[in-house]
């Protein structure tokens, strides 16, 4: 009889303790709304539209010369919800829209935005005579950002061996951080960031 008083009573202060600590495990992201957020889609379809309008990516790699053109759009579809990944105990559905997720980590939420993208890359080797077209590709991908205010944000794009990463610190300009493909000689190129 004592015993089982006394593992109750230890199981109640493990309880406590544990939500004390890190409340988060067992609320989620309730807490969180779109009220929050300061930008929507329609900004961060934007970002798209002025990396639509940036001036081609020019890198060279073993004595070659490449620029690299993408065209990208949003990809047609439903706008999904998102469920707070807060807890196994009491999962409640976010307040979310659109393609928002609400992620739990590290004791607090993280909130992120994404857009589903799709692109058209053309890459042309220019150091010849004549710029020579060496891959042509459909990608598809997203846009995310973390936080309340639109600042930094990355664009991935992925189609087989093919990856493209471009990062923005914020100001609406895109660098290209990272491409690669097995489908030309320009198997792996990672740029330093700004």
């Amino acid at each position: 009889m004592e015993s089982s008083r006394r593992r109750s009573i230890g199981g109640v202060c493990a309880f406590a303790a544990a939500l004390v600590m890190n409340p988060g495990y067992f609320a989620g992201c309730a807490g969180d709304t779109d009220d929050e957020f300061e930008f929507g889609e329609a900004e961060m379809l934007e970002l798209v539209d002025g990396l639509n309008e940036q001036e081609p990516f020019v890198f060279s790699t073993r004595d070659a010369v490449y620029r690299l053109e993408l065209a990208l759009e949003q990809e047609p579809g439903e706008d999904e919800g998102a469920i707070a990944a807060g807890s196994p105990l009491l999962a409640r559905r976010a307040r979310a829209c659109g393609s928002r997720t609400f992620m739990n980590g590290a004791s607090a939420c993280v909130s992120s935005s994404g857009v589903a993208l799709l692109a058209s890359l053309r890459l042309y080797r220019t150091d010849g005579d004549a710029d020579e077209l060496v891959l042509e590709q459909e990608l598809a991908g997203s846009l995310s950002a973390w936080g309340k205010k639109l600042g930094a944000s990355q664009i991935v794009l992925t189609k087989g061996l093919t990856r493209v990463q471009l990062d923005s610190p914020g100001d609406g300009d895109f660098e290209l951080v990272r491409f690669g493909t097995t489908l030309t000689d320009v198997t792996q190129i990672n740029f330093a960031p700004r």
